[in-house]
């Protein structure tokens, strides 16, 4: 018969320490809210340096397939060209984004500034001037 059946040994527990992950940095302190810029501002910060890397990153490796190219020939060349060819439709990309970007700049406005302009305008000249005041205002117009 093994040594382990037969005997029993009963351990205290009083002592232990339960152990617990280690807390994540968050952005969000508990108890205070979400700070939504302060978390957007990150977003963007985080893409810039992805894309900006990922750009260095395909033009090093043009670079060095270029000269790979150059000195060995062959498939190298076919290398190359792959590479320049995504190389160019990343810049592509990021163009149409970048277009994309100042587009919803231009359109997109400030709910909170809007209504705060409606309160503030005075007169309003025509019937539809005063429904789209009531409406971006929050409240029924003038009656």
């Amino acid at each position: 018969m093994p040594s382990w059946q037969g005997t029993s040994k009963v351990i205290s527990l009083t002592g232990v320490k339960q152990l617990a992950p280690p807390q994540r940095p968050t952005l969000i302190a508990p108890g205070l809210g979400a700070d939504r810029e302060g978390v957007a501002r990150l977003q963007r910060e985080r893409g810039r340096r992805r894309r900006r890397n990922i750009l260095i990153g395909l033009g090093s490796l043009a670079l060095v397939t270029f000269v790979s190219a150059i000195t060995a020939g062959g498939a190298m060349i076919a290398v190359h060209v792959a590479i320049d060819v995504l190389l160019v439709a990343y810049v592509i990309a990021l163009c149409h984004r970048q277009r994309r970007v100042l587009e919803r700049q231009a359109k997109v406005t400030d709910i909170v500034s809007a209504r705060t302009a409606a309160a503030h305008k005075a007169d309003v000249s025509s019937p539809a001037e005063e429904a789209a005041v009531a409406f971006i205002g929050g409240g029924r117009g003038r009656h």
